[in-house]
């Protein structure tokens, strides 16, 4: 968001229209010119551009791995599980060892919402584990109220990307803001 700020700033001219909303049908039905998407892209008519990517974590408040010890990754298998309803497969994840191991997770989730910032709540209210971006759980990891699980063990870094449509030649101001993206997003 502060991007699109500084890009305002630049660029007066032009009007934008934000809408918070995981769904790119929108996209395609609304007219809406752009899209910003976390994680990977299913294959579409949609065309992208990568701005970066960033990491997720296995994470729970201390307080509830107080309450609940983990001793293994198999204890995640069957530990509460708060699921992000966005993904296409939100209980299930590859995690990789710095010795180059894999383990496949698989898990029933116990709750699910369709925002991190909801689920980060649900993790607050100690009702289980969760999978979230690094930057949305930042402060919470510093202060010491949410634990990283099995910290030697890596999920794959997800996207993040520009998406528009590919149907037509990409408007003048589109272009402005993905060239403005691409140049000032650091990850």
């Amino acid at each position: 968001m502060p991007l699109i700020g500084e890009f305002c700033h630049v660029h007066p001219e032009l009007n934008i229209s934000f809408h918070a909303d995981s769904s790119l049908n929108k996209l395609l039905n609304e007219k809406i010119d752009l899209a910003v998407r976390l994680g990977t892209l299913d294959d579409s008519a949609l065309k992208s551009r990568k701005l970066g990517s960033f990491s997720t974590m296995i994470v729970c408040s201390a307080n509830w791995l107080a309450q609940n010890p983990l001793s293994s990754l198999e204890d995640l298998k069957t530990a509460p599980w708060i699921a992000n309803s966005n993904l296409k497969t939100p209980n299930q994840w590859t995690l990789h060892s710095g010795d180059k191991q894999i383990f496949q997770l698989k898990f029933s989730a116990k709750f699910s919402a369709n925002s991190s910032i909801a689920i980060r709540s649900m993790v607050q209210s100690d009702l289980g584990v969760a999978i979230l971006p690094e930057w949305v759980i930042k402060e919470q990891l510093q202060s010491g109220e949410f634990v990283e699980l099995f910290p030697d063990w890596c999920l794959p870094k997800q996207d993040i990307s520009v998406v528009f449509t590919g149907d037509h030649r990409v408007r003048r101001h589109c272009r402005l803001l993905i060239d403005y993206l691409v140049e000032n997003t650091h990850f």
